[in-house]
């Protein structure tokens, strides 16, 4: 895993939704093609998307991410600052994608702790942006 609090956040998840969830490490562009070839079909109800920030890598993501959900799941994007790279792999993904009712959310404010952050700045307050959609096919 990139980041140590991967693990800390998957210990409580599993706690929350016991046999629910599986952790699957790797790079997406890979991980998510097998995840589906080995349980067959679009298994997830709900996938959350936080991963490359850049354009390109961050479309394939994206569509990843559409064609591992079930019609009806919903797909959660953070990280999608209007105007940032990941936003605009976004909103060309889905005019490929079929998703209907996506709702973006700009600048929800946070702090986070110090010792919660995963870079070495002195960074508390984070502004955040999220997008939401519902894949239709």
């Amino acid at each position: 895993m990139q980041f140590t609090y991967s693990e800390r956040a998957m210990t409580l998840l599993k706690a929350l939704f016991p046999s629910q969830l599986v952790l699957h490490k790797g790079d997406s562009r890979s991980s998510v093609l097998r995840f589906q070839q080995t349980v067959g079909g679009r298994p997830c109800d709900i996938f959350s998307v936080d991963g490359d920030h850049r354009y390109a890598g961050a479309k394939i993501d994206i569509l990843n991410a559409v064609n591992a959900t079930a019609v009806g799941g919903t797909i959660i994007l953070d990280d999608m600052r209007l105007g940032g790279e990941t936003r605009r792999a976004f909103e060309d993904a889905r005019r490929l994608a079929r998703l209907r009712n996506v709702t973006c959310v700009e600048g929800l404010d946070g702090n986070v702790s110090r010792i919660h952050r995963y870079d070495r700045s002195d960074v508390r307050k984070i502004r955040m942006s999220w997008c939401t959609g519902i894949v239709t096919q």
